[in-house]
């Protein structure tokens, strides 16, 4: 080999390592922001976590306020009831110890039997009322708590579909980074873009269902168009 072809061949290598030193210094690059996005990502998650626990402590803390009130309205109106019962006997003694002095043993006797009928009757109506009002409140808090466990599991599928698509996000992005060569990246990419996509409906969802109080999501009636995207195209919705 003369000296002219080694230089050549020096020249060839040394471009080779140029081209493999750009392209490791690319993957790199995306390396990083993939990592930077990834723990921007986490600190979101976190966030939203603490969020929906602070969200969860308040409800908790404003169902049990709800309830002590309703125990505490049950107690006044038995308290009211009782009372009420009490007035009455309080003025059959004073009848019948008016009727006592005006009248004979015998018709006192009678009248105060009557007064006692009307005394049952209106414990007997207490009673019925007391426990009126007590269905009420009864089926008022097992409605608010139907309400509120109905919510709570629409949160918790959403917030398992977030998790599972934070998966699939983790899993695409390490796939691209052991990518070893053009369509392999090229997949990987399609399939991060359409995880990354999924995630954010998952989230969407989330903050949907916090905003709107729960409720199932709307359906249409008119079929899906076909979908006519390439495989490979990331931006395309109609992949699944």
């Amino acid at each position: 080999m003369n000296l002219e072809e080694d230089r050549v061949k020096q020249e060839a290598d040394a471009k080779t390592r140029a081209a493999q030193a750009e392209v490791q210094a690319r993957l790199d690059a995306e390396r990083r922001v993939r990592e930077e996005e990834e723990a921007r990502m986490r600190a979101a998650d976190d966030a939203r976590r603490a969020e929906e626990l602070r969200q969860r402590e308040e409800a908790a803390r404003h169902e049990a306020i709800r309830v002590a009130e309703v125990e505490r309205a049950r107690l006044d109106a038995e308290n009211r009831a009782r009372l009420e019962a009490m007035r009455h006997q309080q003025e059959h003694e004073q009848r019948v110890a008016a009727i006592s002095q005006q009248s004979g043993k015998k018709q006192a006797t009678l009248i105060a039997a009557g007064i006692g009928a009307v005394l049952f009757l209106a414990l007997v109506g207490g009673g019925l009322f007391i426990k009126k009002q007590n269905d009420a409140n009864e089926a008022q808090a097992a409605a608010a708590e139907a309400q509120r466990q109905d919510l709570q599991n629409q949160i918790d599928a959403a917030k398992a579909e977030a998790d599972k698509q934070a998966a699939a996000v983790k899993s695409a992005t390490a796939a691209l980074s052991s990518a070893k060569d053009d369509a392999a990246r090229a997949q990987a990419q399609h399939d991060l873009d359409i995880a990354m996509q999924k995630q954010n409906a998952a989230n969407a969802a989330i903050n949907r269902v916090r905003a709107g109080g729960g409720g199932k999501a709307s359906t249409g009636s008119s079929p899906a168009a076909p979908c006519t995207c390439s495989k490979m195209d990331p931006l395309c919705g109609c992949i699944q």
